[in-house]
């Protein structure tokens, strides 16, 4: 799930490229900015999952790449699949 997370940051980030106008100072920007919220998105997840034992936080995270990449690692791996 991590680098799912991932994932989605580096195609946000290239959404964001592709819309900027083409300064080094506007590209620098965008990439400062990414690589902060990156940081943030990836220490969120860490912090809440607790090393994939808070169920509730596994499944939040699990339904925002399920938005995102249409992904379910939860069902992939078979993980807490005995309450559903």
């Amino acid at each position: 799930m991590f680098f799912d997370l991932t994932e989605i940051m580096r195609r946000k980030l290239e959404v964001r490229l592709a819309r900027a106008n083409d300064s080094f100072l506007s590209y620098e920007y965008i990439y400062n900015s990414f690589m902060y919220e990156l940081s943030e998105i990836q220490n969120d997840f860490l912090d809440e999952v607790k090393e994939g034992t808070d169920e509730a936080a596994m499944k939040k995270w699990n339904d925002y790449i399920k938005q995102y990449l249409d992904m379910d690692n939860l069902l992939e791996c078979k993980l807490y699949q005995d309450d559903e």
